[in-house]
């Protein structure tokens, strides 16, 4: 009886450390698998991505702003940069009182080019997904009207006047 017992605290035991570690983040031989940090640096153009001196991991690239209205350009990655593919993304911004994304007019155009289409896409899906139903229902209203026809025809067939 005392064995059983202990046995059983024993297990609800195991199963609370368990799932305490679950909660807290350590999967998969106490790794965390959190979100990678982004990494950058200052670049002139797209050649010099990931050739760098100096790699900003804290930072802000607002930080690299001395005077206002100046551009500067940045390389960065959330790559692992021990495993050497790194795919690094150029960008550059304009320092007003922060530094923020130029934002080219082309992609910005060709975005609500693709919005729209989908869009078009998902109102012409509707329109066949209504169209079938109401063929669909159509359908099954001729069918329930021919069996209702058939019950009466067979009726008056039966009866004897």
């Amino acid at each position: 009886m005392k064995l059983s017992v202990a046995l059983s605290l024993l297990v609800v035991c195991l199963l609370l450390v368990t799932a305490e570690g679950r909660r807290n983040g350590k999967r998969r031989g106490g790794r965390n698998m959190g979100p990678k940090k982004r990494v950058w640096h200052a670049a002139e153009d797209k050649e010099q991505c990931g050739t760098y001196t100096k790699l900003m991991e804290e930072e802000k690239p607002t930080d690299l702003c001395t005077e206002e209205n100046t551009q500067v350009c940045i390389c960065a990655t959330k790559d692992d940069l021990k495993a050497g593919n790194a795919v690094w993304q150029f960008r550059c911004g304009s320092c007003d009182l922060k530094w923020r994304p130029v934002k080219d007019e082309a992609q910005k155009e060709k975005r609500k080019a693709v919005k729209q289409e989908k869009k078009k896409r998902k109102m012409e899906r509707m329109k066949l997904r209504r169209k079938l139903n109401r063929k669909s229902a159509k359908a099954e209203r001729a069918t329930k009207n021919k069996n209702k026809n058939k019950n009466k025809n067979k009726n008056k067939s039966q009866d004897p006047e």
